[in-house]
């Protein structure tokens, strides 16, 4: 059977719309061949195949999805850039798991991106949170955090600058591709989450693709930006990235000891992540 996935959560599951289907079907991470690395390069307008099981409940779910025209042996050989880890476990915290951000990787990742920018597009919606935690971190932030998979709030990342002008930023991140734009009533949606903590400075949205037509025209948006809201699109969020790599390749050539770090191996800075290590 085949069908186009409609919408997709960085929970891990999804739902695939068909026309022989009433219903549009569920479908989970687990479900896809190739597992979650097939899952986290799908997308919405993805045309996929699929199978009809009954699930725990009843209800129809999808199983054995893949890609339309991608063989199983492919969805076994993912590009290595969705593979790549930036993160690295420490201990357990009272809120998460503390971790290393590894520049050296995270790095690797940005440049493949600089160098063939259609590559965001074989990325999936949880490798991006990965990689903005540690842009976040990369730009001198005290300490993030990688929320859940479920039950974030509307928030993928949460950026911390304490000392004088402190600040506390969270971050909705949107792996979508190009010509699905976020929405006014995304945009909305994020000016809630912000408005019901009353311990954040700034909501910032992050999309790999761009932002609805006139969306600026909305008096009850354009009176958040961009000081209590601030929306990065792909033309902002690139210069971003490349601006952090060059930075850190200068720092890397003023003190090459200091990049080595304290293994002798990388430079990390830690920061905290609210989910456990897959």
């Amino acid at each position: 059977m085949l069908g186009l996935i409609t919408t997709m959560k960085s929970r891990g599951f999804g739902f695939i719309n068909s026309p022989e289907l009433s219903d549009d079907i569920f479908f989970h991470w687990s479900k896809c061949i190739g597992g979650l690395k097939t899952f986290d390069l799908l997308h919405p307008g993805n045309e996929v195949s699929f199978d009809v099981q009954v699930g725990a409940n009843n209800k129809p779910i999808a199983a054995n999805v893949n890609p339309k025209d991608f063989s199983s042996d492919k969805a076994q050989a993912l590009p290595e850039i969705t593979l790549k880890s930036v993160l690295e476990p420490i201990e357990k915290t009272t809120e998460g798991d503390l971790v290393t951000y590894i520049a050296d990787a995270w790095l690797e990742i940005v440049r493949i991106l600089l160098k063939d920018p259609e590559g965001a597009y074989q990325i999936g919606p949880r490798k991006w949170e990965e990689i903005i935690a540690g842009a976040w971190s990369r730009a001198g932030f005290d300490q993030v955090e990688l929320t859940p998979r479920s039950g974030d709030k509307g928030r993928d990342v949460i950026a911390c600058k304490y000392g004088v002008g402190s600040i506390r930023i969270v971050d909705q991140v949107k792996a979508y591709k190009p010509g699905h734009v976020v929405t006014a009533e995304e945009v909305r949606a994020m000016i809630g989450v912000i408005s019901l903590d009353p311990n954040v400075s700034k909501g910032v949205i992050t999309t790999t693709s761009t932002f609805a037509p006139r969306l600026l025209e909305d008096r009850h948006l354009k009176d958040h930006i961009p000081y209590r809201l601030e929306l990065k699109s792909r033309e902002t969020l690139f210069p971003w990235l490349s601006k952090l790599s060059q930075e850190a390749a200068d720092s890397a050539s003023a003190a090459p000891a200091m990049w080595l770090g304290r293994n002798e191996a990388q430079q990390t800075q830690s920061f905290l992540l609210t989910r456990p290590i897959l």
